[in-house]
């Protein structure tokens, strides 16, 4: 998914009929794309940010909520 051309969690929600991603692999540094890794995750999914450069924000609760695994990793040893 290419976050610029739209909202990615959206597309990725409507492919897996609104259960969302089980992983994601955000590799960009794009403050959107890791942004939309998150949103874009199913209950338990988990998401590896790779990228260097952006920021991310995100809701604690709803992270919480969906009891979701984040990883971070300068070299993808994940």
């Amino acid at each position: 998914m290419n976050a610029s051309q739209g909202e990615a969690a959206a597309a990725i929600r409507e492919l897996t009929a609104g259960k969302g991603a089980q992983m994601a692999v955000e590799t960009s540094g794009a403050t959107q794309a890791a942004t939309d890794a998150l949103k874009c995750l199913a209950v338990w999914g988990k998401v590896a940010l790779v990228g260097l450069g952006g920021t991310v924000g995100f809701d604690l609760k709803s992270c919480l909520d969906r009891q979701l695994t984040v990883m971070t990793s300068y070299s993808m040893s994940i």
